[in-house]
């Protein structure tokens, strides 16, 4: 679950920081920075729930 919600959350910050170079418009930027947050908060529960609290 968590795994593809890392991977839905990271194909989105993918398209709007493409969307951003492509067209110089930096109005979704905002929205970006927050699903890196939420990116790497899920990366952080993964590292919790294989046991590597050091990573997490």
């Amino acid at each position: 679950m968590l795994k593809f919600l890392q991977i839905i959350l990271s194909i989105t910050v993918i398209l709007l920081a493409g969307y951003g170079l492509i067209t110089e418009d930096f109005k979704f930027q905002p929205y970006m920075m927050l699903f890196v947050g939420l990116t790497m908060l899920v990366m952080g529960l993964r590292e919790f729930q294989k046991g590597q609290k050091s990573y997490g």
